[in-house]
């Protein structure tokens, strides 16, 4: 199903948890792994003043040369004890790369000749507030053209598996590629559909038909109401510890923009979330 998985990685509990969920899926798979660690001289000045005194350990150097060798010590650390943290859970072909860069940039470049991006919902750059999805998430969805899951600590097996399902054909694609990963992971599976004026009341048949097909245990549910939160609030109450969906709205009218119930509900999740294309 995935044959090379990305994982974005630096030093916050988020990318610490992408590392564990994609060696978890790398495992599985035997897929190859790619650690990525981007230096991001947009942000120095403010992390420069975080990490003052370690970069003013030693002497012999200019100014420019220390803060240059101290982020790539920096990252070098990050690298290496995600490699150890994903080799122990189980993946075998790994390599690392460091870049300088424009972080959404370096990120989408690399992820478009792999099959999954697993990224942490926020960055050791950002703080988790107010149920926003971290800034350099968000760029980096809107950026990439492939299959990512975002990801949230602690990490944990998956188990059962909750689908947002609306008929769309991005809903559609991402049922099919869960089905495979139902079958690999033994998961049960809940698809539910939010039902509003105007949408289609027959949309879970649909669904019921194709997932019949195949050897998975599913459950359908339509929730009433006209927030993301309630399928949210589903989730918690089945115990799933997955959310699946289709990336977005329509993209020709919203060449910028994630859709609003997908990009709601990856700020808001307390589960990682996998986003199909």
């Amino acid at each position: 199903m995935y044959k090379k998985i990305m994982i974005a990685v630096d030093a916050s509990k988020h990318a610490q948890a992408a590392a564990e969920y994609g060696a978890y899926l790398a495992a599985e798979f035997s897929a190859r792994v790619e650690l990525l660690h981007v230096i991001d001289w947009r942000l120095l000045t403010g992390h420069f003043i975080t990490h003052f005194e370690e970069v003013f350990r030693g002497t012999g150097e200019g100014f420019a040369e220390r803060v240059k060798h101290y982020y790539q010590r920096y990252a070098e650390r990050i690298i290496e004890q995600a490699r150890r943290r994903v080799a122990e859970l189980g993946a075998s072909d790994i390599t690392a790369t460091i870049e300088t860069g424009n972080v959404r940039e370096m990120i989408a470049e690399r992820a478009a000749n792999t099959d999954l991006l697993v990224i942490g919902q926020n960055s050791d750059a950002e703080e988790a507030a107010n149920g926003f999805l971290g800034t350099v998430t968000e760029r980096v969805l809107h950026a990439i053209n492939i299959t990512a899951l975002v990801a949230q600590p602690p990490m944990r097996e998956f188990r059962r598996a909750l689908l947002a399902y609306d008929g769309s054909a991005g809903a559609r694609r991402a049922m099919e590629s869960l089905v495979r990963l139902a079958v690999a992971f033994k998961l049960e599976l809940d698809v539910v559909h939010l039902t509003e004026p105007h949408k289609d009341m027959n949309c879970l048949k649909e669904a019921s038909s194709y997932l019949s097909r195949h050897p998975v245990f599913y459950e359908t549910h339509y929730l009433e109401g006209d927030s993301h939160l309630i399928i949210l609030e589903h989730a918690k109450q089945k115990e799933c510890d997955l959310l699946v969906m289709g990336a977005f709205a329509d993209r020709d009218l919203e060449p910028l923009a994630l859709g609003t119930t997908t990009e709601a509900m990856l700020g808001h999740s307390h589960i990682p979330v996998l986003v199909h294309r």
